[in-house]
């Protein structure tokens, strides 16, 4: 029973987690990476590899030495932990999608979908056959997992496929780039990237929590895409009458009712055997054609995300085990995944931009964009490693290749610009 426990040990780490992870994001900030980073490499100081605040896997605690913690009371606190993490990970998807903008595709038409498309095969191909070939040369890498090589490659191929576009558009915004042809053309492959790789996610779940088939792969194809069309088609038949009626007489619950309606699709999609942070990413999507109210919305989501989101990528750096790194296979691995990361998302989309006419420059431009994996592929990592699908090595390998996809492309894309290779008069293929 919750009234037979102190909630004195869950609002101490608590607020530990949240005042460190906002230092952390700070610090981050000033060095001119993104406040996740920060946030995780707090979680991995306070995890078990350094500080050991808080171990998720053992249950146990630095604070049970300093205070007396009642029985129970510090697997309760990490339930409180596991629940704000995941509270943040529903509004960290909720914000994704209602920066996707599905009007922008009509802006960038076809080479939009070609990048999209390019840059989600070639990492995802490339991605499992190198884990696969890892395999080859180190069979029985982590002896303690029960999924076969087969399930783990393809489960890190859908890894592969993130993209976190915030990166590169706020490198492009402090360059007065958004206006470009790159711009529009990234940012257009992105809103298809978002939805191919969380589709990628679902069926890479449903995949390695069953057996392999090519009648179960078509069979979940056909329902996430039904989930998907299903749910914008009548989300824009009944949700705008409903917010105009909210907005015109009962303003003050338009935020309540939108955030109700983002739980009810997790749980949706949770139910038709979804992630159920694609549920969270449909409801922002359709909230990002309420033009009217949208600023309004992210105005409301900011404070909320402040305090979640933290939660959920000090979480990550939590899960982290440095001690896996002392072991060669998993630095190897780490290596070939962050080398196979970018090249494959640099090649795929470098040259679809190019078949569709985009000059080289330009082209190079979009892939080096197209990059970063940041939060989105921390997402996917978090959830193979919370269903079993790897170890700690493993995950510590994708985490790596996640920062390091992060953390390059910024001066990259800055230099790239920098050049000011543009051609007046290019012809705009946007179209």
């Amino acid at each position: 029973m919750t009234s037979e426990i102190s909630f004195t040990t869950v609002f101490l780490v608590i607020a530990i987690i949240l005042a460190t992870a906002k230092i952390g994001g700070e610090i981050a900030k000033k060095l001119g990476q993104p406040a996740v980073l920060g946030e995780i490499f707090v979680g991995i100081i306070l995890g078990p590899s350094f500080i050991g605040l808080i171990n998720l896997e053992t249950k146990t605690s630095l604070l049970s030495t300093i205070i007396p913690i009642k029985l129970g009371e510090l697997e309760f606190t990490i339930n409180a932990l596991i629940f704000l993490a995941e509270v943040g990970l529903i509004v960290l998807l909720f914000q994704v999608g209602i920066e996707n903008d599905l009007r922008v595709l009509k802006r960038t038409g076809w080479t939009a979908v070609a990048v999209a498309v390019s840059g989600v095969l070639f990492p995802f191909f490339f991605g499992t056959l190198t884990f696969l070939v890892f395999d080859m040369f180190f069979p029985n890498y982590d002896p303690a997992l029960s999924s076969s090589p087969e399930k783990i490659a393809i489960f890190i191929g859908a890894t592969m496929v993130a993209t976190s576009i915030g990166i590169s558009v706020r490198v492009l915004a402090d360059l007065d780039k958004m206006h470009t042809q790159v711009a529009r053309i990234m940012l257009g492959a992105a809103v298809i990237d978002d939805v191919l790789g969380l589709m990628m996610l679902s069926m890479a779940t449903s995949l390695v929590t069953g057996e392999l088939s090519l009648l179960k792969i078509v069979a979940f194809l056909g329902a996430a895409i039904s989930f998907f069309v299903l749910t914008i088609a009548l989300g824009r038949v009944f949700l705008p009458p409903l917010f105009r009626y909210l907005e015109s007489r009962y303003r003050h619950l338009v935020f309540p009712v939108l955030f109700s309606i983002l739980l009810f699709l997790a749980a949706l999609a949770n139910l038709v055997g979804l992630a159920g942070i694609i549920g969270a990413f449909l409801a922002g999507v359709l909230a990002a054609e309420f033009s009217n109210i949208k600023d309004e919305i992210e105005e409301q989501i900011t404070p909320l995300s402040s305090i979640f989101v933290p939660f959920f990528f000090v979480s990550i750096g939590l899960q982290v085990q440095l001690q896996e790194f002392f072991n060669l296979s998993t630095l190897i691995l780490a290596i070939f995944l962050t080398i196979t990361a970018i090249l494959t998302k640099l090649t795929g989309t470098f040259i679809a931009a190019k078949i569709r006419g985009v000059s080289t420059h330009d082209s190079y431009r979009i892939g080096v964009a197209m990059i970063p994996r940041g939060e989105v592929g921390f997402i996917f990592s978090s959830i193979g490693l919370s269903l079993g699908v790897f170890g700690f090595g493993t995950y510590g390998a994708l985490i790596v290749m996640c920062i390091a996809t992060t953390i390059v492309v910024p001066p990259w894309l800055k230099r790239l610009f920098k050049k000011e290779l543009y051609h007046i008069g290019e012809v705009d293929v946007t179209t």
